[in-house]
């Protein structure tokens, strides 16, 4: 059984100035997801903590607030683990 809500380790600085590497965040798996929502997704085999820039049907184009360390990704609805909703 999949818990609602996660807590997680942010271990990047593409998020920076939002979120910084070792920010503890609470994800939830139940909330919708739209457009500037900050989200976790699996990537390139990794978790990603990233904002989504805008949406195509299932299709979710998400990069990070740090433009000079964050690469762009397109993921699928199914890749999305979860959105943000608060950090500690």
């Amino acid at each position: 059984m999949r818990f609602p809500i996660s807590i997680m380790k942010v271990r990047e600085q593409s998020m920076f100035p939002s979120l910084n590497d070792g920010d503890y965040i609470i994800v939830s798996r139940w909330s919708k997801c739209k457009a500037n929502d900050v989200v976790v997704a699996k990537g390139s085999g990794m978790l990603l903590v990233k904002r989504i820039s805008k949406t195509e049907g299932a299709r979710y184009y998400i990069s990070g607030d740090n433009k000079q360390e964050s690469k762009d990704f397109v993921v699928g609805k199914e890749e999305i683990i979860g959105k943000v909703i608060f950090k500690l």
